[in-house]
This record gives structure tokens, C-alpha cells and sequence, in this order.
């Protein structure tokens, strides 16, 4: 099919918490450069059961829309707590930071934005990162 681009989240994508050392954790993998796409991205994260993404983030430009598709648990945004489950959709404005962890059955999230830089490049994204933030 002419302009039609379609991989699986899983297979076909570098699993960059892995490469980072965060493995431990969780499973991430950016999908926007595999899918060729211009006009959005597209991200997956595995949390594994009572763990946390290692760091809270917010981005410099980018909205992002988390939907829960598997699991359930809590994400700090800022100084406040909100508790997650399957189906559940997590809009974040650009400036608001947010971190997510894992309830006891684990949590898979789809995270939909628009290309700001190349998260796949250390440095190269649209993100800062927050590594004390969970517990400020």
C-alpha cells in the first residue's frame, strides 16, 4: 500500500530503556522514525509491577496524551497524585511535570505527541528530565 507504514511496538523497535540502563524498570520504545512519520509521535512504555518511570519529565514544546492500555496505577503530576487504569487517557501540557508508576499487576501506556526533536538521540528530545522528583 502507497504511503502506508506499519510496524509492531514490540518487534520492531529498540527497547531504549534497556540501552539506558533502566531495564530494570521498564520497557521504552519511540516509534515516530520507524513509522516515518512527520506529523506525530508515538511512544510505548511497559512499567513493571510497583516500579516507577526512573525520572519525572516534562517537555519544552510538545503536549503529550498517556492512555493506559494495560494495568493500572498512579501518576504524580507536579505536586499532585492521580490514581490510573486501563482506558484511562492523561492529557500533559508542555510545562507540567509527570511521572508514572505501576500498581501491582504492571501498567503499558501509549504516549501520543508531535515531533519535537528525536527522543531516540540522548539529548535530542523535547523532554527535561526531573531524577528526584517522585519524592519532592
Amino acid at each position: 500500500m502507497a504511503n502506508v507504514t506499519k510496524i509492531n511496538l514490540i518487534d520492531d523497535l529498540k527497547d531504549l530503556a534497556k540501552v539506558g540502563g533502566f531495564g530494570d524498570q521498564l520497557e521504552t520504545r519511540f516509534a515516530r522514525a520507524a513509522l516515518e512519520s512527520k506529523e506525530g509521535a508515538l511512544g510505548f512504555q511497559r512499567i513493571k509491577p510497583g516500579q516507577k518511570q526512573p525520572f519525572g519529565h516534562k517537555q519544552k514544546e510538545q503536549e503529550e496524551i498517556h492512555v493506559v492500555i494495560a494495568g493500572s496505577g498512579r501518576v504524580k503530576i507536579d505536586r499532585e497524585f492521580m490514581d490510573v487504569k486501563t482506558l484511562d487517557a492523561i492529557r500533559i501540557a508542555p510545562d507540567v511535570i509527570r511521572q508514572f508508576e505501576a500498581g501491582p499487576d504492571g501498567m503499558d501506556l501509549l504516549i501520543f505527541g508531535s515531533p519535537a526533536g528525536d527522543p531516540a538521540k540522548v539529548g535530542g528530545g523535547d523532554s527535561i528530565t526531573y531524577t528526584k522528583f517522585w519524592d519532592a
